[in-house]
């Protein structure tokens, strides 16, 4: 009988065995496409950027779009006076007023004192004042806190005063009465006043009245009163509260783009409605690493983004120049998937806040309609694809119809993207007569990043022939301001 050796055999399986084995172990950073168990779900907790003090005078509708978290206690309205004008530097509407004596607008100003980071500048300068009235719109107010100001007087003026304020101008209610100085030996020495409301809910009221009312008080010896020569000086004037929650506007939404980090292809996408100051969303994704892409676009009018977005390499966004009361917020991460996971997410502004504030002591009724033309070229955002081409062609220009009885100052967003180094941002700017007559042609510039606050602050008609020159200012309680003159 034939023996057969059975050891190359068997050695020959074993082998086939190990490597069979060897092979089925898969490599945990690349992800399976062929097993619907490889799928997992990527819940994404999305917030966005609180709002810092506003410190441009922004008086515009971007507060009304849900900037400030309302259950944060803030400043609602600030005045500095350090421009030299009576629009408070924080407004959370517009319409704000100050007056005195039966509606007087007070007109001079003189040397202010600091308040927290904003400088020793001007302060508000009245004399003979009986009362003074400050007119607060409310409309977008849940509750109030507290108020508080500088005040100061001349040797013949006041030293004290009594504090009233009403709702929807209806029946006085006391502040606190026989408020004294504590300084009445030297003429316009500060004194700090603080007031509680204690949260009080003014949710039902459209307006709030403060009736500042002078008089004598305890005085210095000799310093006799004066009610119709006395100077009184205000300054850093504060209302502290809480802003309604902000119902989501129309055309708010939320996009996410997960682009595998491999292949550069699109692995899954989202778009829908963007429920308020924060929000829920979830995909299903495969094993695997990718980019994520995080957009919330608040605007009537939709972003500069491709029809089909399929890879990293082609995927940009932006924002025509025409819309511009769009607010753009994005953010961008690297994310890992081998489980079920959760995500924080805290969303960062892509644009930043342009606005122009004139200083005419002038009428400027004769003002139709001012033009704002971007000089620079068009901005679009791939956050992907640094180095690529700039698919935007925009040309479009802002028309403003200004109410200069209200307010003389506008805004305008300015969608930048997530900017690692500051750009030049040129505008040229024409104001016109209702027949069309050019009234004032001027350009101005700056030099930013995205999250920042830009001011230009000067003359819209001045004298002509005149020569135009722009001050700048930069916010950083975004992340910069910039105010400028001209």
């Amino acid at each position: 009988m034939k023996t057969i050796n059975l050891f190359p055999i068997i050695f020959f399986f074993a082998t086939a065995a190990l490597f069979i084995n060897i092979g089925c172990h898969k490599d945990p950073s690349i992800k399976s496409d062929d097993s619907e168990d490889d799928f997992y779900q990527v819940q994404f907790d999305i917030q966005q950027i609180s709002a810092g003090i506003n410190r441009t005078g922004d008086t515009n509708t971007d507060s009304s779009q849900g900037n400030v978290d309302a259950a944060e206690l803030q400043y609602l309205y600030f005045w500095s006076f350090n421009n030299g004008v009576l629009d408070p530097d924080i407004a959370v509407e517009s319409g704000a007023k100050i007056s005195f004596n039966d509606g007087q607008d007070p007109k001079s100003f003189g040397v202010g004192w600091p308040f927290e980071d904003f400088p020793a500048g001007r302060s508000l300068t009245m004399s003979g004042v009986k009362e003074l009235i400050l007119e607060i719109p409310l409309k977008s107010v849940q509750s109030l806190s507290n108020l508080g100001f500088d005040i100061s007087s001349s040797n013949t003026g006041p030293k004290a005063f009594d504090l009233y304020y009403s709702f929807d101008d209806g029946e006085r209610k006391d502040m606190q009465k026989s408020n004294q100085f504590a300084n009445v030996n030297q003429s316009h020495a500060r004194n700090s006043f603080r007031f509680e409301w204690n949260n009080e809910d003014v949710s039902q009221f459209d307006k709030l009245f403060i009736f500042l009312l002078p008089s004598a008080g305890e005085r210095a010896e000799g310093s006799n009163y004066n009610e119709n020569t006395g100077a009184l000086r205000l300054d850093n004037i504060f209302i502290r509260g809480k802003e309604k929650e902000r119902v989501p506007q129309q055309g708010d939404q939320l996009h996410i783009y997960a682009f595998d980090q491999r292949t550069g292809d699109l692995a899954g996408s989202l778009i829908s409605d963007y429920t308020g100051a924060s929000s829920k969303a979830s995909l299903s994704l495969p094993h695997g690493t990718y980019r994520l892409s995080f957009i919330r676009h608040s605007a009537t009018e939709g972003m500069l983004i491709p029809a089909n977005i399929s890879s990293a390499s082609s995927f940009y966004y932006g924002n025509r120049f025409d819309n511009h009361i769009a607010q753009i917020y994005g953010y961008e991460e690297e994310l890992f998937v081998k489980e079920d996971v959760r995500q924080a997410v805290v969303l960062n502004r892509y644009y930043s806040k342009i606005g122009f504030q004139f200083t005419d002591g002038r009428d400027l009724s004769a003002v139709d309609r001012i033009v704002v033309a971007r000089i620079h070229e068009p901005f679009s955002y791939a956050p992907f694809n640094k180095e690529g081409s700039n698919p935007i062609l925009d040309q479009t220009e802002i028309i403003v119809k200004p109410n200069f009885a209200q307010t003389k100052t506008f805004y305008f967003n300015q969608f930048l993207g997530n900017l690692e180094k500051a750009v030049d941002l040129s505008y040229h700017v024409i104001a016109y007569d209702k027949d069309g007559k050019v009234l004032k042609d001027f350009k101005v510039s700056a030099s930013t990043k995205n999250n920042t606050q830009v001011l230009f602050r000067g003359e819209l008609l001045g004298h002509i022939p005149f020569n135009t020159a722009f001050d700048i200012t930069i916010n950083e309680d975004w992340d910069d301001s910039i105010e400028g003159e001209f």
